[in-house]
């Protein structure tokens, strides 16, 4: 079986959602409000419930989905938070508005594509999740 265009999107889609929940647990740990905090491991649990979706969807097309972040790609949004670590909460929330930038862009790159071989399921669920990743944005430009 060929490998589509879409899968392939959505498989990187996953391993850029597990590297911003590591970027999102650094971020907890280093956060000095325990009202960020708290917020911070909300937006945490949203990207797992994502993962696990559209992980649910590649099986359902007998594909096996990626179990962690891409290791060439990880140290981009997480290296973003370690560095933060210097400047405290604003820093951090910077770093972390910026990843969730990137997670837009990411399901904007997805929707965008126009194919016969895009799976609605999927598309729908990362319609929601891009919602819920502007939801983030608001709320890190407002906190920042």
């Amino acid at each position: 079986m060929a490998t589509s265009e879409f899968e392939n999107a959505l498989k990187e889609l996953i391993e850029l959602s597990y590297d911003i929940v590591e970027a999102y647990e650094v971020a907890i740990d280093r956060i000095e409000s325990g009202d960020f905090r708290r917020k911070l491991n909300d937006f945490l649990l949203e990207h797992n419930y994502y993962i696990r979706k559209l992980s649910a969807s590649l099986k359902e097309h007998n594909i096996t989905p990626p179990d962690g972040p891409d290791v060439t790609k990880q140290r981009l949004t997480k290296g973003k938070v370690v560095l933060s670590n210097i400047s405290g909460n604003k820093v951090i929330l910077a770093a972390m508005s910026s990843n969730e930038t990137d997670m837009g862009t990411a399901y904007e790159k997805l929707l965008s594509l126009k194919r016969d071989d895009k799976w609605e399921d999927a598309a729908d669920t990362v319609d929601d999740a891009l919602k819920d990743q502007q939801k983030h944005k608001v709320w890190f430009e407002v906190n920042e």
